[in-house]
């Protein structure tokens, strides 16, 4: 299993980013986190191809790109700077050593690449999985890299959750009625053992940052589960203690990740 992964917020965040073939009105949704609202094309089903082009407007360090939610059996990741088969070279056990697909069926994909400096990223769509069918992409994601684990926590060092803002009325039969507004991710990491210069890193990459960052509990090359969430640290830094009051043992430390509103 690939260790987790903090990363910088969506560079994406306003439509004046985008230039597409398709549907410019709704270009939002591919950044809005709500993967059950798609992006989608309208008259580009079959092997009619559409463009999804992405200008930062200055150079930006990316190394990470998340696909979530998407239906495209054939499409290619590519880097504006040159041409459209400027294409990115995959790391991290991925399917295919560049960004070009001619058949696939998964329907996440997360995308690990030396970094690159680029002012804009483009993806083609070529084909989708029902080939009848619209292209469509649940949440793109472009992102780089702050901090990554030198090893997971053990599983009882780890509890991910989904809770859901809800309000909970009472009838007068006892029975209930409940209204839920949103889920939002939660995670409690629990790690000991970690290196002084681990401790540190964590320290001064996520903590001292104070500010969201995705985290990624599963960044697989392949058969990725889709699961990246915008994320605060919540609460308090407590790396201090050694493990076992032992400085030779390493240090042991309890955090608590939550995610951001949409």
């Amino acid at each position: 299993m690939a260790n987790m992964e903090f990363c910088l917020q969506n560079y994406l965040d306003t439509p004046t980013l985008f230039t597409v073939s398709t549907n410019t009105d709704t270009v939002d949704e591919i950044f809005d986190r709500f993967t059950n609202k798609p992006y989608q094309t309208s008259g580009y089903t079959g092997a009619t191809t559409a463009t999804i082009l992405v200008s930062f407007g200055l150079t930006t360090s990316i190394s990470r790109i998340f696909i979530q939610g998407h239906n495209m059996s054939q499409f290619r990741v590519w880097q504006t700077a040159d041409t459209t088969t400027n294409y990115l070279t995959l790391t991290g056990g991925a399917a295919t050593t560049t960004s070009n697909w001619s058949t696939n069926s998964e329907t996440s994909h997360f995308l690990q690449f030396s970094t690159i400096q680029a002012t804009g990223i483009g993806i083609t769509m070529v084909q989708a999985i029902t080939t009848s069918s619209e292209k469509r992409i649940g949440e793109l994601v472009i992102s780089d890299l702050i901090y990554r684990f030198v090893k997971n926590p053990s599983g009882k060092g780890y509890d991910p959750q989904i809770h859901n803002k809800q309000i909970v009325h009472q009838m007068s039969d006892g029975g209930v009625v409940t209204y839920d507004f949103a889920d939002k991710y939660s995670a409690v990491i629990k790690d000991d053992y970690i290196t002084l210069t681990e401790r540190n890193d964590i320290k001064r990459l996520l903590y001292d940052r104070h500010l969201p960052a995705y985290f990624l509990q599963h960044p697989t090359g392949t058969s990725w589960d889709g699961q990246a969430y915008d994320t605060n640290w919540v609460g308090v830094f407590d790396g201090f203690k050694p493990n076992n009051n032992n400085l030779d043992a390493g240090w042991e430390m309890n955090f608590r990740v939550e995610e951001t509103p949409a």
